[in-house]
């Protein structure tokens, strides 16, 4: 038994649509997912705040430490390690 072509392009066109509603439903879930992941860790991070405080300053982000790029202080040459020079 042949197909007709007009069918044919139905079967296409339907097994298309079906893929299509799977990868809507797989995303729309992901996404779902995401939100309620992101959710939960806000809530753990507040959880956390609340029983140990904030952050120190230098550990939040954004914050500098002093002795770093961005401060506008150099480190005193003690400080860093003998240059060994050019090896031969």
């Amino acid at each position: 038994m042949k197909l007709h072509p007009k069918r044919q392009t139905g079967s296409a066109a339907l097994i298309v649509l079906v893929l299509l509603a799977a990868m809507t439903t797989l995303s729309i879930s992901n996404n779902i997912a995401l939100a309620k992941l992101k959710r939960e860790l806000t809530l753990i991070e507040r959880r956390h705040d609340q029983r140990y405080g904030e952050m120190i300053s230098t550990n939040k982000p954004g914050s500098q430490v002093p002795g770093l790029r961005g401060s506008g202080r150099r480190s005193a040459p003690s400080q860093l390690p003998p240059n060994p020079g050019p090896r031969p």
